[in-house]
């Protein structure tokens, strides 16, 4: 990192003292403990010190143990409940509204059914239902720092404008979500910041494997839609047009100059197709699927999905992969335990499924938590 100022420096150090506490084994340690493990000076770390005690990130937790004479170490530790970010994630049918802390630990959750495409949500449905979420949990508000919000979008999604879509959003070729998220910002007194779906819920699976930055992984989504959120290097790879990770349009079989129309990955297991192929209820509604009717499916998903784990695993040479979505939790185990069978001495990756329900809007929550902290990082 190359420090051009005295405020980029005051950054990296508060950042660099932030990262040892939150991954130190108890987040509990001593001003002379910070020094030696961060190489900060002792008279820069009391500063840090006494600006995140401010922050209400530190606060006084004893004195550490010991066996020689003289004062003992005052020891101070993490306080990751005084702030939280409120996560929010739609897929097309549901909005997850999730309570995020500086652990990344969801502390409450709901998942509502809403009507309409991501438009109509943003306009009449996030504020009122936000809103109703937290009275309900009867939640301080002053410890919110920061909204995430994901989305079924592909586009230009870090300054809030759409230029690609992804389908059933209905919003045409261009559409910009600034007026919405400016709304939100001044009903709930926080900055708002806005990220695709897949992609938030591929960084919560990172951060909750405590991978780091010599690590690759990719999440595929299978629900209304079918997603892929890639991160190598530890880093997002969002592409040139922002549709890195658009797997749902991996043609199949044929020439790409052919009607492709029906031989794409999501025209045959996006939920819809699939309801259709077998003649089942909603998706969604797991208790009336018998389970030999679980296991064809299961079967029939797991055939085209292992292809195209492997076509991604050989051509980015990534071996980490995790697999979620509403569709995926409704044949789980099975799904997971074929596509093992059909990857066999094909492709040597890892597969597993999500560490945890809610982790979209886990994802959305640990986005804003990171850039909400550079905020209070960069303050005077």
């Amino acid at each position: 990192m190359k420090l051009t100022d005295r405020s980029d420096l005051k950054h990296h150090n508060r950042r660099t003292v932030y990262d040892y506490i939150y991954n130190s084994e108890t987040q509990k340690v001593s001003g002379a403990e910070l020094s030696r493990g961060t190489g900060i000076s002792l008279p820069t770390i009391l500063k840090i010190i006494e600006y995140f005690e401010e922050n209400q990130l530190l606060q006084e937790s004893g004195t550490m143990e010991s066996t020689t004479t003289g004062r003992r170490p005052t020891m101070l530790r993490f306080t990751p409940d005084n702030h939280s970010c409120v996560g929010m994630a739609y897929d097309g049918k549901y909005l997850e509204l999730a309570i995020v802390n500086l652990n990344y630990k969801i502390l409450h959750s709901q998942r509502v059914r809403v009507s309409g495409n991501v438009k109509q949500v943003m306009r009449t449905e996030i504020i009122p239902l936000l809103d109703h979420f937290l009275n309900g949990i009867n939640y301080d508000r002053s410890k919110i720092f920061g909204v995430g919000l994901a989305l079924p979008l592909s586009g230009d999604i870090a300054h809030a404008s759409v230029e690609l879509v992804t389908p059933m959003t209905a919003l045409g070729d261009r559409y910009d979500f600034r007026p919405h998220l400016q709304e939100i910002s001044e009903r709930f007194g926080c900055p708002v910041f806005v990220e695709n779906d897949v992609n938030a819920a591929a960084l919560a699976e990172f951060k909750r494997r405590s991978l780091t930055s010599a690590d690759d992984l990719v999440y595929i989504t299978l629900g209304t839609g079918v997603g892929c959120g890639i991160l190598l290097n530890g880093r997002l790879r969002r592409g040139k047009n922002y549709a890195a990770g658009e797997i749902g349009s991996m043609l199949l079989h044929g020439a790409a100059n052919d009607d492709i129309s029906a031989r794409t990955l999501e025209s045959l297991l996006n939920a819809s197709a699939l309801q259709q192929r077998f003649g089942l209820c909603d998706a969604e509604e797991n208790e009336r699927w018998p389970k030999e009717s679980l296991i064809r499916i299961a079967d029939y998903t797991a055939r085209y999905l292992a292809g195209a784990i492997y076509n991604i695993s050989v051509t980015l040479d990534v071996d980490e992969f995790v697999l979620g979505g509403f569709l995926f939790e409704q044949m789980e185990p099975y799904v997971l335990q074929f596509t093992r069978e059909y990857l066999l001495n094909k492709a040597p990756v890892r597969l597993s499924a999500v560490s945890a329900p809610m982790v979209t809007s886990c994802g959305a929550g640990a986005l804003a938590h990171d850039k909400a902290l550079d905020a209070i990082f960069m303050r005077d």
